[in-house]
């Protein structure tokens, strides 16, 4: 699939320039599912109405919800930031969820390099950075956040979850990592609660390497999942000495 055809997913002409101009001409495997699979029309509140006790019911997966998943190289990163844009300039506030400072600092620098000139107002938020506007209006479009400072946003701004409609986690495989994972979990009990009866559900989309427990993640997150583990690129092995990479051949 060509860039300039994801208008027929509803993908603004705006977003389409931008990743053209960013040098991207033709999607990658997992891209093009993700198009078919996540970039579907309006769903509307019928799809959690009437679900049963809890609002749970017998139809687990919910259009709109996402799990996505595939391996190193596949796209994701991009995948997910063009989402996340394009949730945005459907008129949702997004928050852009990742395991670690350093992947947000990375991802928000992507965002910008891609999409700065399309009109959103993209913030990456420390701490500190929305401190000032607590008990006012948020002026912006997309917030992304590290795992780690949640918490203290939320305890600076109890009110701060009810502002975003739509949420996107890339690098879900290190909910398995032993010191970023606990923190992402909890990152993600807190944004994703219980889809209500009648009430149209958070917007999600959630990225990760092909990992154990996916099926098990998508269920809890009331998403589909979606699997795509063909590699676009040749993995080569090689050793990395004394600051210099050397490939190793079989020989």
């Amino acid at each position: 699939m060509l860039v300039q055809d994801l208008v027929a997913y509803q993908v603004v002409p705006v977003l389409v320039s931008a990743l053209k101009a960013a040098g991207f001409a033709q999607l990658l495997p997992l891209q093009e599912l993700a198009m078919s699979r996540c970039f579907q029309p309006e769903p509307g509140t019928d799809e959690v109405a009437d679900l049963g006790p809890q609002g749970l019911g017998q139809k687990e997966a919910r259009r709109g919800r996402d799990v996505l998943a595939g391996p190193s190289a596949s796209g994701k990163s991009v995948l997910a930031a063009l989402w996340v844009v394009h949730q945005a300039h459907s008129g949702r506030r997004v928050l852009y969820l990742h395991p670690s400072p350093a992947q947000a600092d990375a991802a928000h620098a992507q965002l910008g390099s891609i999409f700065g000139g399309v009109g959103l107002r993209l913030r990456r938020a420390g701490q500190a950075d929305l401190l000032g506007q607590a008990g006012q209006a948020l002026t912006l479009d997309v917030l992304t956040v590290a795992a780690s400072e949640l918490l203290p946003l939320l305890v600076a701004m109890p009110g701060l979850l009810t502002e975003f409609q739509a949420l996107c986690c890339d690098g879900a495989e290190l909910l398995c990592d032993e010191q970023l994972g606990p923190q992402l979990e909890l990152a993600l009990t807190l944004l994703t609660p219980t889809p209500k009866p009648g009430q149209e559900a958070l917007r999600l989309l959630v990225c990760s390497e092909v990992v154990a427990g996916l099926p098990q993640l998508a269920t809890r997150l009331f998403a589909q999942l979606h699997v795509d583990e063909r590699r676009p690129v040749e993995l080569r092995w090689g050793v990395l000495c004394d600051g210099k990479f050397s490939f190793r051949s079989s020989r």
